[in-house]
């Protein structure tokens, strides 16, 4: 009997983790081509590490996409959180930083037919930049004290701004600015981009009251991924390797 209590009460006290672990949300930047939704399903670069994950864990999680605000939100305010988004020292506070996924450059990109070619950031200072809301761009446009910045909710609104010469310029990665451009079914001839100004690591991260039995299981899918060359093959799938 006592052996039999003994069981049941590691069993109850077991019960907050495994309910915890099994349904955490996860939550994808609404950012092409990481995430996006296409006749009701979730796709991009993001949806597919997300599937490998679930199968590495045994797990069926659903991604949500989601503007890149309110993640950044959620992540400070909500419990139970997973995401892949980039990491900065103003957003080290938010969570917990389990692995790098990948790199990718910030370039400045304009119209092929425009003379206001900026090829660094202080050449940028005096023309209209475009960002998106809550972006490492719009960081990296403050930081280096552009004087006009102006935001707009995603990147395919900076590049309808850029065609109709209502910015001079737009701050973006290569990858966002290229599925932005073909989303209006632009060619990558209509643009000039920079060499890049900045780099960025996107890294999965977690909300603060994630286990520290939850994220090693994590972690440890993520690096298992990576070394069986998944990872790889689903940077090289969605244009992110440079």
């Amino acid at each position: 009997m006592k052996t039999l209590s003994l069981l049941l009460a590691g069993f109850i006290c077991c019960l907050p983790i495994l309910e915890a672990y099994a349904a955490p949300r996860v939550l994808l930047p609404a950012i092409r081509p990481f995430a996006y939704e296409e006749n009701g399903e979730v796709k991009g670069f993001d949806a597919d590490l997300l599937e490998a994950i679930n199968k590495q864990l045994g797990l069926k999680l659903k991604g949500e996409v989601v503007p890149l605000p309110r993640i950044l939100l959620y992540m400070d305010t909500t419990p139970e959180i997973v995401t892949f988004i980039a990491r900065t020292p103003e957003r080290e506070k938010l969570g917990i930083w389990l692995n790098k996924v990948f790199e990718q450059p910030y370039v400045l990109i304009s119209l092929t037919t425009t003379t206001k070619r900026p090829k660094n950031l202080a050449d940028a200072k005096n023309f209209s930049v475009g960002v998106a809301k809550g972006s490492i761009g719009e960081q990296i446009a403050t930081k280096a004290e552009l004087k006009q910045i102006d935001v707009s909710q995603d990147e395919v609104t900076n590049a309808k701004k850029l065609i109709a010469g209502r910015i001079d310029v737009w701050l973006a990665t290569n990858l966002a600015a290229m599925n932005a451009l073909k989303t209006l079914s632009l060619t990558r001839e209509s643009v000039y981009m920079s060499y890049p100004v900045a780099q960025y690591e996107t890294w999965m991260a977690v909300t603060k009251d994630w286990t520290p039995q939850q994220r090693q299981q994590w972690q440890k899918a993520l690096n298992e991924l990576t070394d069986s060359g998944e990872l790889q093959r689903l940077k090289t799938k969605w244009g992110l390797i440079w």
